[in-house]
């Protein structure tokens, strides 16, 4: 048998593949402000409500993150906010007086 009639045969024989659904996000109800604050929230959520690295939140904001459960670490919403903003170290030969 020729190398294409078994290409076409297993054509043939192959099961067509489902195409890929694309991921829904994940909606999230609207709560009031003061239950908001209370929202635990992943290290990756925190980190980018933070803007630094998964890895960089760990390092600095490791006193934030609490472990919910075996398996998950979490971070709540409203300590996240009450942290200080901190402020780019500055070198002293850039320091104005």
């Amino acid at each position: 048998m020729p190398t294409s009639a078994i290409t076409c045969v297993m054509e043939e024989l192959a099961v067509p593949k489902k195409p890929k659904q694309a991921k829904k996000p994940k909606v999230r109800p609207e709560l009031p402000p003061d239950l908001t604050r209370l929202r635990m929230v992943s290290i990756r959520e925190a980190a980018e409500l933070r803007g630094v690295s998964v890895d960089g939140f760990k390092r600095h904001f490791s006193h934030l993150i609490q472990r919910v459960s075996p398996r998950r670490l979490a971070v709540r919403v409203g300590d996240l906010l009450n942290e200080p903003t901190s402020q780019p170290n500055r070198r002293a030969s850039e320091e104005v007086a």
